[in-house]
């Protein structure tokens, strides 16, 4: 068919494998900025805590004074750092449905697609699980700081 008319011949198995490895292509790339992104967003809660502890670390020190254990300091920092990973995953994808969804409305092309943001697909689930490794993660450095902090030189110096 390809040689002696106007028509070209196709393989579906041949094209399918073309096209999965062009979409392949964008979806590696979009896998390595959600990465980026995510290591970001570890840094950038690793940074407020950090930051936060050493703002506080008066306030810690006169905890400890009154007879808070390091272990209750060291708890304290870690779920500070949950609590910030899980609100902000909450935050993000209530405002990436709503995005969705406003688009979806706006947008005939995304109308025609099927496009929503009132769906929730089951790969969202482990985003929870995700944020709260993170700011474990992140959390960490800091709670531990927190725990050794040192009652008597923190107050001299303050």
């Amino acid at each position: 068919i390809n040689t002696g008319s106007v028509l070209q011949a196709a393989s579906p198995a041949t094209e399918v494998t073309r096209l999965l490895d062009l979409i392949g292509v964008g979806l590696n790339t979009l896998r390595g900025f959600a990465v980026l992104l995510i290591l970001s967003a570890a840094l950038g809660v690793f940074i407020a805590l950090y930051n936060a502890m050493q703002e506080r670390r008066y306030d810690l020190a006169i905890m400890r004074a009154l007879g808070a254990r390091p272990g209750t300091l060291f708890l304290q920092v870690l779920s500070e750092g949950l609590l910030l990973s899980f609100a902000g995953t909450v935050i993000g994808i209530i405002i990436g449905h709503a995005v969705t969804e406003a688009l979806a409305r706006l947008l005939p092309e995304a109308q025609a697609m099927g496009l929503t943001g009132l769906v929730w697909p089951a790969g969202e689930t482990w985003l929870f699980a995700q944020a709260l490794g993170v700011g474990l993660l992140s959390s960490l450095l800091p709670a531990w700081q927190a725990y050794r902090t040192d009652i008597a030189q923190t107050l001299a110096h303050h």
